[in-house]
C-alpha cells in the first residue's frame, strides 16, 4: 500500500536523523571494509535478481590497488572489481556543520541542497566512468580474463530507485577498457536487498 506524505515524511526525518549524509557506509573510518561491503550488498542484489555472475571475492589491500578487490566469476575466470562512490561533497560539508550547532533539527537536515537532474547525474557518473576506466593500465595482479567490473555507490537521499530508474532511462557512457558497471543504492525503507542498476557502456566513436 502507497506511504502517505506524512508517514514518508517521518520515514525521512527517522533515517536523516540517525546516520550522517549519505552514510551507509562509512568511507571515512575504514575505506577497505566500505569496499568490500558495496561489493557484498552487490552480490546479494545479483543473487535475488538471478544476475549473479562472480562469487570468492576478496580484498586486495591498500598498497596492492588498483583493483580494490579480485573475485572469480562463475566459469572460473579473475575479474578486477574497482568501488567508488558518488556522493555531493557540498551536501556532506553542510550536514557536518548541522551537526555543530547547539540544537540541530530535522528541519536542518531536509535543507542540505540536492539538485540531481539527468545532466547533472549523466555527468558525475561519466566522471566516476572515466576516472576508473584510467586505471585499466595500472592494475596489478592481472592478468583479468574475467574482465574489468565497477562498482559506483550512491546514497544520495534524492537518488532513490524510483528518480534514478527517469534519470537513467536511454542513458550510456563511455568507457574503453570497464566490461560492467554497476551503480548500487542505498538502503530505502522495507528493502530486502539493495536496489542494482547495470548502466549501459559504449566504446568512444574516433572521427
Amino acid at each position: 500500500m502507497p506511504l502517505d506524505d506524512e508517514t514518508l515524511t517521518r520515514l525521512r526525518e527517522g533515517i536523516l536523523a540517525k546516520r550522517d549524509y549519505a552514510g551507509y557506509f562509512n568511507w571515512d573510518i575504514d575505506k577497505d571494509l566500505a569496499e568490500w561491503g558495496v561489493v557484498q550488498e552487490l552480490c546479494a542484489s545479483l543473487d535475488a535478481t538471478g544476475a549473479s555472475f562472480f562469487d570468492d571475492f576478496a580484498l586486495r589491500g591498500r598498497g596492492n590497488d588498483p583493483p580494490d578487490l579480485e573475485a572469480v566469476t562463475f566459469d572460473g575466470l579473475k575479474l578486477a572489481i574497482e568501488v567508488t562512490e558518488l556522493v555531493d561533497g557540498e551536501a556532506i560539508k553542510q550536514d557536518k556543520f548541522v551537526k555543530k550547532l547547539p540544537n540541530p533539527t530535522w528541519q536542518d537536515k531536509l535543507a542540505i541542497p540536492t539538485a540531481w537532474d539527468k545532466n547533472l547525474l549523466s555527468e558525475r557518473l561519466q566522471n566516476l566512468i572515466t576516472s576508473k576506466d584510467g586505471k585499466f593500465l595500472k592494475l596489478l595482479g592481472g592478468p583479468y580474463p574475467g574482465g574489468y567490473c565497477v562498482v559506483v555507490f550512491t546514497d544520495e537521499p534524492d537518488l532513490t530507485p524510483e528518480n534514478l530508474q527517469e534519470l537513467l532511462e536511454q542513458e550510456k557512457f563511455t568507457a574503453e577498457n570497464i566490461d560492467r558497471c554497476f551503480l548500487l543504492v542505498g538502503y530505502q525503507p522495507f528493502q530486502e536487498h539493495l536496489t542494482y542498476f547495470e548502466l549501459t557502456l559504449q566504446r568512444k566513436v574516433n572521427k
